[in-house]
């Protein structure tokens, strides 16, 4: 997994499913939920580009908006930031906390993307229950995150001219590519957003395709996934 999330040199590399999969990871491995992914753009804003369910991209969007929540905190300060009870950081995070208490989730941790001192953005991983995660599960959490930060610094590096904004517009045209597949696969097949996204990905890997290649197709019904 790791190696999968730092291997970026191919032609076929896609930003927004090296995001995708860091969100997927996360809940597969670790103790939680949900997961999002934030990226930091040249002008220092935080853009949501990466969710494992809807309600995670609202969220996203709401630290966005209001520049408050454990992702931006996380980032500003280059540190995980760990909230095991949401419901109590209703003067931290006003808006944050009602809204993520109000889709369920009790506890939310946040571990900034970054490899020495670059920073790229930020995991968010979400828990329906109060708690910490366990030590093991931070350490992975911080691989994760530290992989995927190594790998598009490394492609930023490499192909010098996708600047940060240009692989943050790639992540974004795909994301809302890869959301309508999986869209039209969970209302034709009777599927999760989850398992719809874990049939485009299962697709897309052995064939060395990128995610949003294969999304577009299953669009225009050019491929059958199932």
């Amino acid at each position: 997994m790791l190696l999968e999330l730092t291997d970026t040199l191919g032609e076929q590399f896609d930003v927004a499913g090296l995001l995708h999969q860091l969100a997927t990871a996360a809940t597969e491995l670790l103790d939680v939920d949900a997961a999002g992914v934030l990226l930091l753009a040249e002008d220092g804003r935080l853009v949501p580009v990466a969710a494992t369910d809807v309600s995670i991209n609202r969220l996203e969007h709401l630290e966005a908006e209001t520049g408050m929540g454990p992702g931006l905190e996380s980032v500003r300060g280059r540190k995980c930031v760990n909230c095991p009870d949401i419901e109590r950081e209703g003067e931290r995070w006003s808006r944050f906390a009602r809204q993520a208490h109000g889709k369920g989730f009790r506890a939310v941790h946040a571990v900034p993307m970054t490899v020495r001192t670059d920073i790229v953005g930020g995991l968010l991983l979400f828990r329906q229950r109060v708690g910490m995660l366990c030590d093991d599960d931070h350490r992975a959490a911080r691989l994760l995150a530290r992989a995927a930060a190594t790998g598009l610094l490394h492609r930023r590096t490499v192909h010098y001219l996708e600047t940060v904004n240009g692989q943050m517009r790639q992540a974004l045209t795909s994301r809302i590519v890869i959301e309508q597949a999986k869209g039209f696969l969970a209302g034709r097949y009777n599927l999760t957003p989850e398992a719809a996204f874990l049939l485009l990905r299962a697709y897309a890997r052995p064939r060395q395709e990128r995610l949003s290649n294969v999304a577009q197709a299953v669009i225009e019904g050019r491929i059958d996934v199932t």
